[in-house]
């Protein structure tokens, strides 16, 4: 599943920084989510062409329309939620990886 953060670069980058740093338990899931991070980029990528080939050049996306789903297309609306981690919970780790270099 995807997490808010999974639309930034943590997807790309967190895996990276987790190689290098101690990272507190789960950080990278719960920031990103569990979907792999290329399978996510291929549909986050049709999703936006498709809705941009719709509203600004009038086409008609099939992948718009509703339809049963695999869970990985399912579209969630959550209402926002407290304790998202975000940049401040990747602080402890960076703080500790400079004052090591």
């Amino acid at each position: 599943a995807a997490e808010h953060n999974s639309f930034t670069d943590y997807q790309t980058v967190l895996p990276g920084l987790a190689e290098r740093l101690t990272l507190p338990q789960g950080l990278p899931a719960r920031m990103t989510g569990t979907v792999d991070p290329a399978r996510f980029t291929a549909i986050r990528r049709a999703y936006l062409t498709a809705f941009f080939d719709r509203h600004l050049r009038g086409r008609h996306q099939p992948l718009l329309q509703p339809s049963p789903t695999p869970p990985e297309r399912a579209v969630h609306r959550l209402r926002p939620r407290e304790n998202v981690p975000g940049p401040a919970d990747l602080l402890p780790a960076l703080q500790g990886w400079l004052s090591a270099v």
